[in-house]
């Protein structure tokens, strides 16, 4: 059976931007079908003394958009007949954005009718940004009603809401660069910008929408990020930029640090989601096993790791790709396929 649809596909290209690398892709989308990885690359990010980190940055990823231009149309050719992009969505991973969680509540004090106007004014409001900082991103990740989490909440009659907002800023002459880059790709192309953070938080919920209790290390690169999920919402993230310097590989004590720091107002789960790269899992598997959690949680039991890996999302993407991307940016395609709301043409 073909992947590919009679139905005008609408093709997004993803770009991940991590601290040590820059991957990109080319996503065949079709509402109600499985979307298609059709080209990806990557390129590390040489770092230098004639240079600093943003400037190595911003040449990577010149050099990942001339490949997906140059390399990923004729891909797109050869598989869909057409080379046009309708839009591109930027993952940023510290240390180029800052990612913060925090919670707005809403009581007028009277019943109303729970909106997306309400969601949109609660976030605004709440937003204070620093100078030469602008909002990337702000997803609302739990919404409680009247003291219920619930996962469709709009049109409910409510006399109190809890919204968790996960969020995200960066430099705006940053962010300004980094969309001119990537307008080269495809002239007229709808660009958006996502924390790499948020974007795996919630595609982990569409992959394990039942786990309830569960602490997530990312460590797709050599900034560890910890997501800490209780009763099915996100109570705290703990980003660790100033931890690690970006011309080494993270180190078991790092992980320590910043899970001590995270576990002083929370219990530890007894289960943790690693999110890595392929060729990383067995020694941060390693890494992980060797946190002192006595310490760390007052607990001696180490916590059931459950790596995730790109077999969980089988059935919900496919690569016609020869080698097969890795796991963040097969979570970007999720994202785009299952949890966006993309304008697509039939």
């Amino acid at each position: 059976m073909s992947w590919f649809s009679r139905k005008r596909p609408e093709v997004v290209a993803l770009i991940d931007v991590g601290a040590h690398a820059i991957e990109g892709a080319l996503v065949s989308c079709v509402v109600g079908q499985a979307p298609v990885v059709i080209y990806a690359v990557t390129a590390r990010i040489s770092f230098s003394h004639e240079e600093d980190q943003t400037q190595a940055m911003f040449r990577t990823l010149v050099q990942i958009i001339s490949a997906m231009r140059e390399q990923g149309e004729g891909a797109l050719l050869r598989m869909l007949g057409r080379v046009t992009i309708e839009r591109v969505l930027v993952a940023m991973d510290a240390p180029w954005l800052e990612t913060h969680l925090y919670t707005k509540n809403v009581a007028p004090g009277k019943p109303f009718v729970f909106t997306k106007d309400i969601v949109q004014n609660a976030i605004a409001r709440a937003t204070v940004l620093e100078n030469a900082m602008c909002e990337t991103d702000a997803c609302v990740v739990a919404t409680v009603l009247d003291g219920y989490e619930v996962r469709q909440p709009y049109g409910k009659k409510v006399q109190n809401v809890s919204l968790t907002v996960l969020a995200s800023q960066t430099d705006v002459a940053l962010r300004e660069h980094v969309i001119s880059i990537v307008q080269d790709l495809q002239k007229g192309a709808r660009v958006s910008i996502i924390a790499g953070t948020s974007l795996r938080y919630q595609a982990l919920r569409t992959l394990f929408p039942h786990e309830q209790e569960v602490l997530v290390v990312d460590v797709t690169g050599p900034l560890p990020t910890f997501l800490l999920v209780r009763r099915g919402v996100l109570v705290g993230v703990s980003d660790t930029p100033r931890l690690i310097s970006l011309d080494r590989e993270v180190t078991g004590e790092d992980l320590h640090q910043a899970m001590s720091t995270l576990m002083q107002k929370y219990p530890l789960p007894t289960t943790v989601f690693l999110l890595t790269r392929t060729d990383k899992v067995d020694a941060h598997v390693a890494l992980l096993r060797s946190v002192r959690y006595d310490t760390v949680a007052g607990r001696a039991h180490t916590p059931k790791i459950i790596p995730v890996m790109n077999s969980a999302l089988k059935g919900m993407l496919h690569a016609a790709t020869i080698e097969v991307p890795d796991l963040p940016v097969l979570l970007m395609g999720l994202y785009v396929g299952y949890i966006e709301t993309p304008v697509r043409k039939e």
